[in-house]
Formats: C-alpha cells, sequence, structure tokens
C-alpha cells in the first residue's frame, strides 16, 4: 500500500474510507512497479502478506478486480514462501486460464488484422493482449474478457460485413434494425458486439470512445504508431495517447476494477516531468482534463506513484477531481451488483466527467437506447415513440 505522504496542497485519502490488508496487499501486487520503487514494492508485499488474515477475502479480491496472473507473479517474486499453499494453487490455476485466453485472442486477432489489411481497413486494437505487449512485454498478463477494436466510421459497414463472413455474429445490436434505428445508433452509440460461437470469443467493434468527437478520435488516430508482431504491422497509441484513453475508460467504470487504474499507475510512473506538457496538451484537446487529474490522484493515493508538478497543478486546478477520485474509491471497494439508485448517479457521474460535452447532449444520447429497438420494435414512422416510451422501459429492464 503506497505512503499516504504528499505534498499540503494535494487533496488526502478520504478518512472515512477503511483499506483492508487484503485490499493493499492486492493493490501492492496489481502493478509491475519501475526499478526505482521495485525493492519499496517488494517490502509492502512481505510486509502485508504478514498483515493478511483472510486469504479467502483475499482471492476473491483478485478475482473481482480481474489481476490474477499479476498478483501470482508478484508474490512468486517477491513472497514465494509466506502466502498459503491452496492460494497458490487457486491463483496458478487462474493465471494459466489468463494466459490460455490470450493466446487464443493474440491468434485471433493476428487472423483478423491480416483479413482486414487485405481489404484496405485500418484496425486499432484497444486493450487486450497488445496492451499487456505494451505494458508488460508479455501478451498473457492482462486478464481479457473480449477482444475490442476500433475502425474508422466509414469502414464500419465493411467491417461488419467482414466480421459476420469470418464467423461473427452480431449480438448488439440485432440484425433487425430499421434504417432509421442504424442511423440513430451510429450517430448515438460507439461500439457493436459480437460473438463467435465456436471460438467462445466475445468481440466489440468500435468507431469511437464514449462520448468523444470526430476530431477527438481522429486525434486518437494520428496519436497511433505502427509495432510489428507475429509476422503483421499493427497499430497502437503512443504513451501519452495510451494513458489518457484508459484513464477516460477507467473513469467512466468508475475504476471497479484495480487492474485498470494498475494499468494507469505504470504509465504514469514512467512519466518525465518534461514530457508532462505533451500529455496536457493532448488531454486538452481530448477534453480529459478533468478525467486524467482524477486518475492521477487515485494512483498517488493507492500506487504511491509521485507526480510531477504540472499534475499536482492540474488536480488543484480541476475542483472536481476529489470529488469524482472518491466517488470512484466507493465503487471500487464497495460491494458489487446494480441498484436502481446506483445506476442515477451513475448517470449524473458521467455528465461530469467531460466539460465541453454539455447535459443536454448526454441526456440526448440516453433518451433511447438500442436494447429499446429490440424489446419494442417499431416502424420507423412512429419512431418518435421510442422517446416517450424510454422511461418506462428504462425502468422495467432495471428494477
Amino acid at each position: 500500500m503506497a505512503d499516504m505522504s504528499k505534498p499540503e496542497s494535494l487533496p488526502s485519502f478520504p478518512g472515512h474510507f477503511r483499506l483492508s490488508p487484503e485490499f493493499r496487499l492486492l493493490a501492492a501486487c496489481s502493478w509491475v512497479a519501475p526499478s526505482s520503487l521495485e525493492q519499496d514494492q517488494a517490502e509492502k508485499i512481505v510486509s502485508l502478506c504478514n498483515e493478511c488474515t483472510d486469504w479467502g477475502a483475499f482471492t476473491a479480491l483478485v478475482n473481482r478486480h480481474e489481476v490474477s496472473a499479476l498478483v501470482y507473479a508478484a508474490l512468486r517474486k517477491h513472497a514465494d514462501n509466506r502466502f498459503p499453499n491452496n492460494v497458490r494453487e487457486k491463483l496458478k490455476g487462474r493465471s494459466e486460464q489468463v494466459r490460455r485466453q490470450a493466446l487464443l485472442h493474440a491468434a485471433e486477432l493476428v487472423r483478423l488484422i491480416r483479413k482486414f489489411a487485405g481489404h484496405g481497413i485500418e484496425v486499432l486494437p484497444l486493450k487486450g493482449v497488445m496492451l499487456s505487449l505494451q505494458l508488460f512485454g508479455d501478451p498473457g498478463m492482462r486478464h481479457s474478457r473480449d477482444m475490442d477494436l476500433m475502425v474508422k466510421l466509414e469502414d464500419l459497414d465493411r467491417t461488419d460485413r467482414l466480421l459476420e463472413a469470418e464467423g461473427y455474429r452480431r449480438i448488439f445490436p440485432g440484425t433487425g434494425m430499421t434504417a432509421r434505428q442504424r442511423r440513430y445508433l451510429v450517430s448515438k452509440n460507439y461500439h457493436y458486439e459480437y460473438l463467435h460461437e465456436r471460438l467462445g470469443l466475445h468481440l466489440e467493434l468500435h468507431w469511437r470512445c464514449e462520448l468523444w468527437t470526430p476530431e477527438q478520435s481522429e486525434e486518437l488516430w494520428g496519436q497511433c504508431r505502427p509495432v510489428d508482431w507475429m509476422g503483421v504491422r499493427i497499430k497502437c497509441p503512443a504513451e501519452d495517447a495510451l494513458l489518457l484513453f484508459l484513464s477516460d475508460h477507467g473513469a467512466r467504470h468508475k475504476w471497479m476494477r484495480l487492474k485498470w487504474l494498475g494499468d494507469v499507475a505504470m504509465l504514469l510512473s514512467r512519466q518525465r516531468p518534461a514530457e508532462c506538457d505533451d500529455l496536457l496538451a493532448i488531454a486538452r484537446r481530448l477534453d480529459l482534463t478533468l478525467i486524467l487529474a482524477q486518475t492521477a490522484l487515485l494512483t498517488h493515493w493507492l500506487y504511491g506513484i509521485r507526480l510531477s508538478e504540472p499534475l499536482l497543478t492540474l488536480i488543484i486546478r480541476e475542483k472536481s477531481a476529489f470529488a469524482l477520485a472518491t466517488e470512484a474509491l466507493d465503487a471500487m471497494l464497495g460491494a458489487e451488483g446494480y441498484r436502481f439508485l446506483n445506476g442515477l448517479r451513475d448517470m449524473r457521474y458521467s455528465m461530469c466527467l467531460k466539460k465541453t460535452i454539455s447535459h443536454y447532449t448526454a441526456l440526448k444520447r440516453l433518451l433511447i437506447s438500442p436494447t429499446d429497438f429490440e424489446e419494442f420494435p417499431l416502424p420507423d414512422s412512429l419512431f418518435w415513440l421510442y422517446y416517450p416510451l424510454r422511461p418506462i422501459l428504462w425502468i422495467k429492464r432495471h428494477i
């Protein structure tokens, strides 16, 4: 667990949260510290292994936060004789599952990129095995439930047809959309979902990030660089853009999985003060300065990341960063599960994250859900009925 020492002006870790030894051990094991902090990480892990009394709770936390491969590697490296054998076997088995899934994802990713390249379609892998490779030099260190790919909007229809030809069935949205429904979905949503039943593999196809403008999505593409891996050339975001994309993704999910914050902690720990101006410039163009401030504060609290002066100044200037970070801690440490009031709070939280997106724009996106098209199909002539029906269908779905 991180030392809570900090500059006087930086907001303190909220005192009403209690971090158990099991959670602090989880945090200490959920990233790979840079060489300058490796000894400190090792000492924390050994000390917290001695404090940990509920190893069942610890393994449950590992599963919830999806960091089994990282935790197993960290415990074996720094505290090999200080945790129970039954915990070792559980972590080893889960780590091996993660690696097998990564092998499947890697092989399929390379196959699809080759297929798309043959049709002149550029693909940007998001998270998954390529992120694991970028962060750890090992594609099997991150738990990934599905594959996430991004294409440009003009290539969406061709990519959709190619995926169908390659054995992927689109499960969201369904195939029965009307022309009006499809136009609405493409303009207000950001991804399709697919299932390859033979491979048991889920895939999400993005054409932008949630609540990003077309210009901001183009900025992300412009911040990519080619990586040669397994005989193919793959686009990957450069480190500043990657850090900001991951911050946006984690913030939108209220950082409910510690694996997301550990990824960003690694990238922030590599930041040199001289490079911070470039990071902040990209953050301003992507409207992610508030999210970056929230993220940096969380990594300081939970990982002890020493923040550069520009990031300290950003956190102090972004007045909402403390409240948003506190809300994220509540989600990260609280019990999982959906409740009606949580849904309303999450809606309010999401509308606060990007300053240039008006509440009207965010609410307009929420007025109709593509799920409504499947649950209550209407012809295009009655499309307007989805607006008054939306609250009824939303309440029916979530209560």
